[in-house]
């Protein structure tokens, strides 16, 4: 049974980290090997090898709940940064998964955060998160 998190109804891709969804975007483009852009399908991303080495993954238009999350994507021009191993689940109209891939060896490269109304909200709207990745596949 698939499950919709209430953070994210109307996102059509939800990040996690492990088990625990920690973002929710409206749209991810990224390069593919020879530099090209991987085209988007109507709101979905086309990640339709099984296995790919690329540079870059530009999620757009979204809004991270997670505190470590957001933290840890912030961190862009912090030497030593971590990599993480992120999941992407492609949501339906109804937010039930169509198809989920792992991304490895995550690192973010770059971030444009909306500045928060109210510092006591809990989430950060996002524009554009960059996250460069050693690979990733459909799991």
């Amino acid at each position: 049974m698939t499950h919709k998190p209430d953070n994210f109804p109307h996102f059509r891709f939800r990040l996690k980290v492990g088990d625990r969804p920690v973002a929710g975007f409206m749209d991810i483009t990224g390069a593919s090997p020879g530099g090209g852009q991987l085209e988007p399908d109507v709101g979905s991303v086309s990640l339709s090898l099984e296995s790919t080495h690329h540079e870059s993954l530009s999620m757009k238009w979204g809004l991270i709940y997670d505190q470590d999350f957001e933290d840890w994507s912030s961190a862009v021009d912090e030497p030593g940064i971590p990599s993480r191993d992120i999941q992407v689940d492609r949501l339906d109209e109804t937010g039930s998964t169509v198809e989920s891939f792992g991304l490895f060896a995550c690192r973010p490269i770059g971030i444009v955060a909306v500045p928060r109304a109210n510092p006591g909200v809990s989430m950060v709207a996002v524009e554009v998160l960059v996250l460069t990745c050693k690979e990733w596949h459909r799991v």
